[in-house]
């Protein structure tokens, strides 16, 4: 069970939703946009590539928070008041990636 005052991101596109379209957000966490752009692209082009268009998206996810977030202790603070949460969870799947 997860804490009562968390925000959980379960995945990559549960953070894309959250921090897409939203220039306060990106301006704030630019690394962000790598994620984005990936997510955007998913649906771009020959269907046979989806699969690896949306595995493309969820390696760029964990490397960017796994090697990127849990090394910025403002980034941390940023993402905490963005999403006005005292802990923030970063999942893909079931794995946990970062709780900040």
């Amino acid at each position: 069970m997860e804490p009562v005052n968390a925000r959980v991101f379960k995945n990559a596109e549960d953070f894309v939703n959250f921090t897409n379209g939203d220039p306060y957000i990106m301006d704030q966490l630019p690394w962000a946009q790598d994620i984005i752009s990936h997510h955007q692209a998913i649906n771009v082009g020959c269907g046979c590539r989806r699969e690896a268009r949306v595995d493309n998206r969820d390696k760029i996810y964990e490397s960017l928070i796994v090697n990127l977030l849990a090394q910025d202790v403002m980034s941390q603070a940023m993402v905490k008041m963005l999403t006005g949460h005292e802990k923030v969870i970063f999942k893909s799947g079931e794995t946990t990636l970062l709780e900040i």
